[in-house]
């Protein structure tokens, strides 16, 4: 399965608008989870985890049509994966970010992680030690 992160549209076969029901039929997955509305997550969208396909957490407005997508191990961009990088080789790629924070998200808590916000690209870059750790991409244009 090709990766490539595309700016606002998505990683092949996974794009923003599309109906994970076809992926669902095309790729044969024998791990992934479903949490229903008023899970912890926001209320309007479903979360499917696709481990056989490099962690990838895909997540679906209520007509199942895919949202955003969170990339865990591998996120290519250009033919470089995004994983790993350093903050510094971020924003050598991307430029200086739209905006910054810092969240508590591992527990036991440890060092916060920094998030890079780049909107015109439509992604969330997070970091721990410095070291990019996850992309969050969306649609940053609508």
């Amino acid at each position: 399965m090709n990766i490539e992160f595309i700016p606002n549209k998505g990683i092949e076969p996974l794009y923003f608008g599309k109906s994970i029901k076809d992926i669902l039929k095309k790729y044969e997955l024998e791990s992934y989870t479903f949490r229903e509305k008023g899970s912890e997550y926001d209320n309007d969208l479903h979360m499917y985890t696709f481990k056989k396909l490099n962690s990838f957490t895909v997540f679906c407005e209520e007509d199942q049509c895919i949202s955003s997508i969170i990339c865990q191990q591998k996120c290519l961009y250009k033919g470089q994966n995004l994983i790993g990088l350093s903050d510094d080789q971020i924003v050598e790629l991307f430029g200086k970010p739209d905006n910054t924070d810092s969240q508590q998200v591992d527990n036991p808590p440890e060092l916060p992680q920094i998030i890079f916000y780049y909107e015109n690209f439509g992604m969330d870059i997070w970091f721990k030690y410095g070291l990019t750790v996850s992309v969050t991409i969306y649609n940053g244009l609508e």
